[in-house]
């Protein structure tokens, strides 16, 4: 049910956004403006961004004694992120990704917990970019009056982030929960699973080489999304700077994180073309951009 309200809201966004400038008319005709000597080297992007995601992962299991080999790696993480968009959500495809790995010999609690380090870790270096896209968007007096109300906005997110991480390594807070809090259900299984995936969690974050790699190849791999979209509006003969995508796509990437809505669809249109207006790009050609870059994607795994 929640995964057909999110489809729901999914649409009724795109459809707003459309019906409001110009309708279908304007989206097909930049689409089909798009020059086929573009789509090569977006999808050979789009490769090269699932090839850093699937290696860094590979990194923080080799921190736990687990060697992945890289191409067995790639197809599942590929696999896993189209089986993603036809399970519900509460069979995602970081459940597929558990799944296939646990069954090729590697601990389930490990694997887990990589994937939670993994998405958490994402959300780190995502306000990271949000902050460094805020820097750039007041530098170039994009955000007008509401400069301030954008930093209000992206410093709840930072702090909220921030605090989540603390909390998350604290040992006191490990204290707390398990050894306070849920002491009394100590031998109910899932406060075990629970008190297991944090402990491991917990000897992930203190692998400081193999973390420390990974944390700065994700950074580098929120970048990939940004040139992506940028070569897409080359190839519709869009003239907009890659310094605007770069100021854009990191809010909407960000904004697109929440659970409203099918993948992120409608969410990050939404905020893109608002972002993205300032450099004279139309809602149209926004939705064009955005949406070739998802059927790419698509094509390429």
């Amino acid at each position: 049910m929640k995964t057909a309200l999110k489809i729901i809201m999914s649409v009724c966004l795109i459809g707003a956004i459309v019906w409001n400038h110009g309708g279908l008319r304007g989206v097909e005709e930049q689409l089909r403006r798009i020059s086929l000597f573009y789509i090569l080297p977006v999808a050979a992007l789009n490769l090269v961004d699932r090839g850093l995601m699937t290696y860094k992962w590979s990194l923080l299991l080799k921190g736990r004694g687990h060697e992945l080999p890289f191409l067995r790696g790639m197809m599942i993480y590929c696999a896993s992120w189209v089986w993603g968009f036809f399970l519900p959500t509460t069979v995602g495809s970081d459940a597929i990704r558990a799944y296939c790995t646990s069954r090729i010999g590697f601990d389930s609690r490990d694997v887990v917990a990589s994937i939670i380090v993994e998405r958490f870790v994402g959300f780190l270096t995502s306000l990271i970019l949000m902050v460094l896209s805020l820097i750039l968007l007041t530098a170039l007096g994009s955000l007008g009056e509401q400069a301030i109300f954008a930093w209000l906005v992206g410093g709840v997110f930072t702090l909220v982030g921030a605090v989540l991480y603390v909390v998350s390594v604290s040992e006191k807070a490990f204290d707390l929960v398990h050894n306070r809090i849920l002491i009394r259900f100590r031998r109910n299984r899932i406060a075990t699973r629970l008190r297991e995936f944090h402990e491991t969690y917990h000897e992930f974050v203190r692998e400081r080489r193999h973390f420390g790699a990974f944390f700065c190849l994700t950074f580098l791999e929120q970048l990939f999304p940004i040139l992506v979209m940028w070569v897409i509006a080359r190839g519709m003969g869009i003239e907009a700077g890659l310094v605007y995508f770069a100021g854009a796509l990191p809010l909407a990437m960000l904004f697109s994180r929440l659970p409203i809505s099918f993948d992120g669809i409608g969410v990050f249109e939404v905020v893109f073309v608002l972002l993205i207006s300032i450099t004279g790009v139309s809602a149209s050609q926004a939705v064009a951009i955005s949406l070739t870059g998802r059927l790419i994607m698509l094509m390429v795994l």
